[in-house]
C-alpha cells in the first residue's frame, strides 16, 4: 500500500522520484511528467525530463515491411545497425526463413550521432521470392564483435495476396433468437480462372449450430457455391466467428470468412414477457378530488 506524502509547507521543499527505463531506447529523450497537487489555484504541474541514452547497438529502421508482394517477386532494402563500440562490426547474419529472406552484409563507415561516434554497418535484406500466399513475419539476427550486445534481431514483414477471391469477406446475420434458422451462400472463384476444389468448410461458431454444403461450377472462370445452413442453439452474446474455407492448391493458404450477428438473450426476453403492469381489483380504494 502507498504512503500517504506528507504535506509541503509554504517555503519547504520536497521530493519527486522519477525512474527512467532506457531499454529499446536510444539518443535524446525528453518526457514529460504531470504532477497533480491540492493546490486550488494551481492543481497541475508539468515537469520535462531531458536525457540522452548512449545505446550499445541499434538499428535504422528497427523493422522492414515489404508491404504486399506478388508470389515470385524479389524485393531488397536496406537497413543500417549502428554501433557504440570503436571496432563495432556485423560478423554474421541468419534468416528464419532461408528459403523466403537473405541479408549481405554491404560494408561500414564511422558516423557522428548526436554527437556521438559510432560505426553504422549497412545490410540489404532480400526477399527471394514467396511461393505462397498469406502473411509473413519472419527476423534476421544480426551476430555483432560486442560481447555487450552479442546481437540483434531484425523483423521483417510482407503479405503475399491470395489469388482465390471471395464475393464478399464477411457473412453478417443480423439479431437472430434461439432457433431461429439462416440460410446463407459464399462465393469463391480463382482471379485467372484456374480449375481448383474446395476440401473442407469449418467453423467454431459457439452460437450457432453449422452445416456446409458447397457445389463446383461448370466452368472453371465461374465461382464456386458454398451453402451455409445453420440454427441459433445459445444466446447472449455477438457472433464473432470465422469459416475457414481449404482448396487442393498447395501454393494458398486457406481463406477465411468472416461470420458475424447477435443472439438474443433468452433470460432477458423471458424477464420482460413475465413483468406484468399493476391490475385494480374490485375493492381497491380510488381516491377523488371532491369536485
Amino acid at each position: 500500500r502507498r504512503a500517504r506524502p506528507a504535506p509541503i509547507s509554504p517555503g519547504e521543499r520536497g521530493e519527486i522520484r522519477v525512474v527512467f527505463d532506457p531499454s529499446r531506447r536510444h539518443g535524446v529523450q525528453v518526457k514529460k511528467i504531470q504532477v497533480y497537487t491540492d493546490d486550488p489555484v494551481n492543481p497541475m504541474k508539468s515537469l520535462v525530463a531531458r536525457g540522452y541514452v548512449r545505446a550499445l547497438a541499434y538499428l535504422e529502421p528497427h523493422m522492414v515491411n515489404f508491404g504486399d508482394v506478388q508470389k515470385g517477386g524479389t524485393l531488397s532494402k536496406v537497413v543500417y545497425v549502428m554501433g557504440a563500440k570503436e571496432d563495432f562490426a556485423i560478423t554474421e547474419t541468419h534468416s528464419s526463413a532461408p528459403d523466403l529472406l537473405g541479408a549481405e552484409i554491404i560494408g561500414s563507415a564511422p558516423v557522428d550521432k548526436d554527437g556521438v561516434e559510432m560505426q553504422r554497418w549497412t545490410i540489404r535484406v532480400d526477399l527471394l521470392g514467396a511461393e505462397r500466399s498469406g502473411r509473413f513475419s519472419e527476423q534476421i539476427e544480426l551476430v555483432t564483435n560486442d560481447p555487450r550486445r552479442p546481437s540483434l534481431d531484425l523483423n521483417v514483414l510482407l503479405r503475399v495476396p491470395s489469388d482465390l477471391k471471395l464475393g464478399w469477406p464477411m457473412v453478417r446475420v443480423g439479431g437472430l433468437t434461439l432457433g431461429d434458422s439462416i440460410e446463407e451462400e459464399i462465393l469463391l472463384g480463382h482471379v485467372e480462372g484456374e480449375p481448383f476444389t474446395i476440401e473442407s468448410v469449418e467453423s467454431e461458431s459457439k452460437n450457432l449450430d453449422l452445416t456446409f454444403e458447397w457445389f463446383a461450377p461448370e466452368k472453371p472462370e465461374d465461382p464456386h457455391r458454398i451453402l451455409i445452413r445453420g440454427k441459433a442453439v445459445k444466446g447472449g452474446g455477438a457472433i464473432q466467428d470465422r469459416i475457414v474455407i481449404t482448396t487442393n492448391l498447395e501454393d494458398e493458404e486457406p481463406v477465411t470468412v468472416a461470420f458475424r450477428g447477435r443472439v438474443a438473450d433468452p433470460n432477458a426476453q423471458n424477464k420482460s414477457a413475465t413483468r406484468a403492469e399493476p391490475v385494480r381489483g374490485t375493492d381497491d380504494v380510488v381516491l377523488r378530488r371532491p369536485e
